[in-house]
């Protein structure tokens, strides 16, 4: 699958499969009992009883397609995975019996809920997709969906798939199909193959388990081409995942209420950059305006749709097609949102027309202040572009965003100090800046470079640990461990906190829904006072909004208004038998430098990274998580937020003992000592309490 799968809890409405390009309906009839398998010619290393219900018109596979739940609070442009929503429209357009289940928008325990959804509508086959860097996830909920019903067949796809297909077959021995790239029609010629009886040979884009001589292996079957005309695809079923159900709808700083899509336009990218893996593989392909702009007229008209991001890895490198659109969606009259290339194609005139049409802010690519990483790179620009693209974005109004990252393998420390004197060059023009390193994915030419090299000697082990840095560049393995662990967290820690301390009058709290946080601020123009939502996910990042009364621009880090929003509620959480942040990486970092309770009390830190056990971070020491248990620490508070459900299920597993589990980027929706969140992401509970 290009991404991931969702889905509702458990009945579904009657059904009504779509028409070409039109959004559609949850589907209905269900398998109201279940039949004996008649022989079948493809025999795979899961038992045939997998395969029990008729294989017949009248007994079609009940197919349910499964979106995991995430640890993120929502953007203002919210962007959920959109390869599960188009699977899914694919397959009930074409007559599938297909159930959807986003877990973000479900309460309560996900393996109940996932457990509910198939025993109560008869599910035959499930699938799973996401990017590799979930692995963990979508492992843990495999396994536990074969324990409980073992006569399921389950099948995944999504990145962790399409790049690295034998490590995820070998790594998640639970999973009996993977689809490799695309998935709408290979998931639909497997269904049918399955429901026939016929054998997944004749699938393109498949890799199965099956036995021979009792020995199991692995069988590919021949590469799926790209899909060469997008708009023959229906658009996604936003629907089936409750997308418009679970988005929060909310107010803006002029006090109009959001609703925000994502739209992609496009797949794959026609540019080769060596850090890069494309999520919509090789070959570059481009819907019609005429069938966008279809899509964007259903979602003004049918859900009030007022902010649009769209969501392509390269919308447009072309100035006439970008025009043409600017042209097309002035009628509208919403914002949006966009990921653009820097380049000469960026003229004044277009972004001048992208600001008269509603364009708000572009995310940039810059990668590196240094041409000479930049040609490594392949990015086939320059330092120059950069700068003057960033300039004309500026003097049109238009707000930006880019990130600089390091590690390239002409990366030394003369590219290092290029790239950080360029990035506070144009920092003033710039909404949203932010420093990382360079990561070796599967999919991308560094990943196989890395391999070749033997810098990553077992590949499923590397996925298996998350895909952990690997050191590509000029630096010395030591000057490369000194500087992620001490230039580059000096810098981006400098970055953010010259923002946080702009503001000094910025009053935080919570709102009712416990989703965001409201900061009020006084215009230092006019002394009108104003508000904005920053959700949990922002709260280190740069925020940018004007007055509503006089229109100056304010730009603020809330980092430090939520270190003094929840001073109190923290120092209670430190003052016990002892708590621990898991998790000593860049939030932590910002955070303490800003937090009075974590400047004066107690506390310790822990980090599932060997490579950082015994050395100094924020002023202490890294431990193992089996500090916890030794310490008999009863608190921990989660600090790598973007792992919390995986860490907080490991902590229930494993140290039995501990009182309290909370998020920290959502420990301001405490209120009387007990966190109220209606997404499960973070609980707190007091000691002899039941957790929230």
């Amino acid at each position: 699958m290009c991404a991931s799968l969702s889905a509702p809890k458990g009945t579904v409405s009657s059904a009504s499969f779509p028409k070409k390009n039109m959004w559609p309906e949850s589907c209905g009839h269900i398998c109201e009992s279940r039949m004996h398998a008649r022989e079948h010619s493809f025999m795979p290393a899961f038992s045939d009883h997998a395969l029990d219900c008729q294989r017949n018109s009248t007994a079609p596979l009940n197919i349910l397609l499964i979106l995991l739940r995430d640890s993120y609070q929502l953007f203002d442009w919210s962007v959920p995975p959109i390869g599960p929503a188009y699977v899914s429209a694919y397959l009930k357009s074409r007559g599938c019996h297909v159930f959807t289940l986003n877990l973000n928008a479900e309460h309560g325990d996900e393996r109940q809920i996932v457990s509910d959804c198939i025993r109560h509508n008869n599910i035959h086959l499930v699938g799973i997709g996401d990017l590799v860097t979930r692995f963990a996830q979508m492992k843990e909920m495999l396994e536990y969906i074969k324990s409980v019903h073992p006569e399921i067949i389950v099948f995944m796809g999504g990145g962790l798939v399409t790049y690295s297909p034998d490590e995820a077959m070998r790594g998640i021995p639970c999973a009996d199909i993977g689809v490799i790239g695309e998935g709408e029609i290979t998931a639909y010629e497997m269904v049918r193959a399955l429901e026939e009886g016929r054998s997944l040979a004749d699938v393109d884009g498949l890799v199965y388990r099956t036995k021979d001589a009792g020995v199991e292996k692995l069988v590919f079957s021949k590469a799926r081409k790209p899909i060469r005309d997008l708009d023959s695809l229906p658009f996604p079923d936003w629907d089936g995942f409750k997308f418009f159900q679970q988005a929060e709808q909310h107010s803006s700083p002029d006090n109009q209420r959001i609703v925000s899509a994502p739209l992609v336009t496009s797949r794959s990218c026609p540019f080769s950059c060596t850090y890069c893996s494309k999520s919509g593989g090789q070959t570059y392909r481009q819907r019609s305006l005429d069938n966008i702009f279809a899509e964007l007229e259903l979602l003004v008209r049918e859900k009030n749709v007022n902010r649009l991001f769209l969501d392509d890895e390269l919308f447009a490198f072309n100035a006439n097609r970008l025009y043409e659109f600017c042209e097309r969606i002035e009628r509208f009259h919403i914002q949006w949102l966009v990921y653009l290339r820097v380049g000469k194609h960026m003229t004044s005139d277009v972004l001048r027309k992208m600001k008269n049409s509603g364009c708000i802010r572009i995310f940039y690519g810059f990668e590196s202040g240094d041409d000479s990483v930049l040609a490594s790179m392949k990015k086939k620009i320059t330092v120059r572009d950069i700068r003057d693209t960033v300039q004309r974005t500026y003097d049109a109004g238009i707000l930006c965003t880019g990130q600089f990252i390091f590690g390239d393998v002409a990366e030394n420390r003369t590219t290092i100090e290029n790239t950080f004197s360029f990035a506070k060059s144009i920092q003033d023009k710039v909404i949203f800046m932010e420093y990382a390193m360079i990561r070796c994915y599967p999919g991308s030419a560094l990943f196989a470079a890395a391999v070749r090299s033997g810098r990553i000697p077992d590949t499923l082990d590397f996925i298996r640990k998350g895909c952990p840095l690997v050191n590509m560049s000029q630096l010395s393995d030591e000057e490369y461990d000194i500087f992620v662990a001490g230039r580059l967290v000096e810098e981006k820690k400098a970055l953010l906190l010259d923002w946080a301390q702009r503001e000094t009058s910025l009053v935080m709290r919570a709102a009712d829904n416990s989703a965001y946080y409201t900061v009020s601020f006084v215009c230092g123009h006019c002394l009108h006072e104003n508000a904005v939502n920053v959700y949990p996910v922002n709260l280190a990042k740069h925020c940018k909004t004007l007055c509503v009364q006089c229109g100056e621009s304010h730009t603020f880090v809330a980092l430090k208004a939520y270190a003094e929003h929840i001073d109190l509620t923290l120092r209670s959480l430190l003052h016990g038998s002892g708590a621990v942040f898991w998790g000593a990486g860049a939030f932590l970092m910002l955070f303490a430098a800003v937090s009075p309770a974590l400047e004066e009390m107690p506390w310790i830190q822990v980090d599932k990274d060997p490579g950082l056990w015994g050395k100094t971070k924020n002023g202490r020491t890294v431990f193992s998580p089996e500090e916890i248990g030794k310490k008999q620490c009863d608190t921990v508070i989660v600090s790598a937020v973007d792992q919390f459900d995986a860490i907080a299920g490991f902590v229930r597993a494993h140290f039995p003992h501990v009182r309290t589990i909370c998020n920290l980027r959502e420990i301001g929706f405490a209120q009387g000592g007990v966190m109220h969140t209606e997404k499960n992401h973070a609980f707190f509970a007091r000691p002899g309490e039941e957790d929230a």
